[in-house]
């Protein structure tokens, strides 16, 4: 999430943030349902009995996990342009991971690192234009090969985990905040009829859910516009 908005949210509230280590061990082989054991081991530790929980993308199909998984943990759910909503058959999921190899992103050119960023928006602000460099900057590093073999398990597990018919199950308040021009939630080479508000629609399965679809918005909905997301999740944990 944009600083500029994680910063507004934070000062609002108290918050833990953390880093999860041993990402491609837990991602690859569909062990994504991992992630959500650390983050309850992690409230465990911090002695954290209840917390509202935000996800972005992966995280938040991370965060519907959790919230399966450990419902007594979990008051509020919020997930910003969530991955776990769109389903893949075996056969769909096989042509991604077969496009999406280490090989792929370790050969991307400078040009092809942009046009990927750009998909990130509807339109890419100036202060995105420092990461695709940093992204550049990245293949100059020893370690850039091993960070290129990172993305395709990530990958691999987020397909490897289907919520398909557990949504009803969420009990939790949910908000689902998607923006309209998301180019990467649906894919629009497998299904190319649908869209992100269809997409959004069947967040409704969850029985107590709120959804904000945000106009002139790419899939960073958050980098975008920081200040619609920043109000709306404010309002909403409020509530």
């Amino acid at each position: 999430m944009k600083a500029s908005a994680v910063s507004t949210i934070t000062k609002s509230l108290p918050i833990a943030l953390s880093v999860l280590v041993n990402f491609s061990l837990l991602a690859t082989l569909g062990y994504i349902n991992l992630f959500a054991e650390k983050i309850a081991a992690m409230l465990g530790q911090l002695k954290i009995n209840k917390a509202i929980v935000m996800g972005h993308s992966m995280g938040g199909q991370i965060a519907m996990i959790l919230a399966l998984k450990y419902p007594l943990l979990v008051s509020k759910l919020i997930l910003v342009a969530p991955a776990g909503l769109e389903t893949f058959t075996p056969a769909e999921a096989g042509i991604i991971t077969n496009y999406a190899t280490a090989d792929f992103y370790e050969k991307q050119d400078s040009i092809s690192i942009e046009n990927s960023y750009r998909m990130n928006f509807h339109q890419m602000p100036e202060e995105a234009v420092s990461l695709v460099r940093e992204r550049i900057a990245m293949k100059q590093c020893k370690n850039f090969a091993a960070y290129c073999a990172q993305i395709p398990l990530g990958i691999k597990g987020m397909l490897g985990y289907s919520l398909q018919g557990k949504l009803p199950d969420i009990v939790q308040p949910t908000l689902i905040l998607f923006g309209t021009t998301d180019a990467l939630i649906p894919n629009r080479v497998l299904h190319p009829g649908l869209t992100v508000a269809a997409v959004a629609d069947i967040a409704k399965q969850i029985p107590n859910n709120k959804i904000i679809l945000i106009n002139e918005a790419g899939h960073l909905v958050q980098f975008e516009k920081p200040a619609i997301v920043n109000q709306t999740i404010l309002q909403f944990i409020h509530q």
